[in-house]
């Protein structure tokens, strides 16, 4: 199993570079809190799944998913539903990818998904959704995501989350602010727009999307989510590499509060500094900004 509590990263080995990928385009990107949800405070759990048997069960994953929330310090559990094993899943070979061996006269596609990306795997869709439902509140989430290959219909993605309150069984949807709906997009240059399927020559025409360390896929929720749905249309859509907060967002000062504070700590150290003639200099220190 493969988990990790690393604030700024998206794997269990911290990567230092972002990666952003749209039609197979990679651009590299600084990593930064914007990657993050808003000023998390509490354990940050990175689960990869790289850990997961290939062609792991929902059972293996809601099993997986648990003991790594848990070593991470998540004190409560995950029901997993609609989620199996991507493993080497490429949408029946549509899924586009580097050409390899142009040189040697036999030029071969290479799909690229959330499991070639890192030698690993990930969690895909086996019906029309993931959900996991959480007995205590997470305060937010990212991810990566891919939308695979559709022939007849546009493939998309959509994130939903809820909260339900204690002695109700209802799920109230949670406002998110930024996207929260993705649509697969036809390959084009400068990026990948070959596939096993189309071969080395002609272009894949499928609809696919894939997102890597995007901060299009950043989530917060102040007042805690205790149920996540992926939702596809048609399937399939991947998940990897997702980075659950465990603790409520800090409340930030408001700047009046911050000024008034920062001029009495102010007003202190000149009063050391006439009143005992002893203090070389003063300083004042602001409270530390999250």
């Amino acid at each position: 199993m493969s988990s990790s509590k690393c604030l700024l990263s998206r794997k269990g080995a911290c990567r230092l570079a972002a990666l952003f990928m749209v039609m197979g385009l990679w651009s590299p990107a600084a990593v930064n809190a914007s990657i993050l949800p808003a000023n998390p405070t509490g354990p940050i759990v990175v689960v990869d799944f790289n850990g997961l048997n290939t062609f792991a069960t929902n059972a293996q994953v809601q099993s997986y998913l648990n003991n790594a929330l848990a070593a991470g310090g998540y004190a409560g559990t995950v029901t997993v539903t609609g989620a199996i094993g991507g493993g080497n899943y490429t949408g029946d070979q549509h899924v586009v990818g580097p050409v390899s061996g142009a040189n040697s006269g036999t030029p071969t596609v290479t799909s690229q998904t959330l499991a070639t990306l890192d030698n690993g795997n990930f969690i895909r869709t086996s019906a029309d959704r993931i959900v996991l439902s959480l007995s205590q509140p997470i305060y937010g989430i990212s991810l990566d995501m891919q939308i695979f290959p559709e022939a007849n219909n546009t493939p998309d993605f959509t994130f939903l989350a809820y909260q339900t309150y204690v002695n109700s069984s209802n799920n109230v949807p949670i406002a998110i602010s930024g996207p929260t709906h993705f649509v697969g997009v036809v390959p084009g240059l400068p990026g990948f727009v070959h596939s096993p399927d189309s071969g080395p020559t002609n272009h894949e025409p499928f609809m696919q999307l894939l997102l890597v360390n995007s901060p299009l896929l950043v989530y917060s929720f102040p007042d805690g989510a205790t149920r996540l749905e992926f939702v596809d249309w048609p399937p399939t859509i991947g998940v990897d590499n997702t980075v659950f907060i465990l603790g409520a967002p800090a409340e930030v000062p408001e700047p009046g509060t911050a000024m008034i504070l920062g001029l009495a700590l102010a007003t202190v150290g000149f009063g050391a500094f006439f009143g005992r003639g002893k203090m070389q200099s003063a300083s004042v220190h602001q409270p530390a900004q999250v």
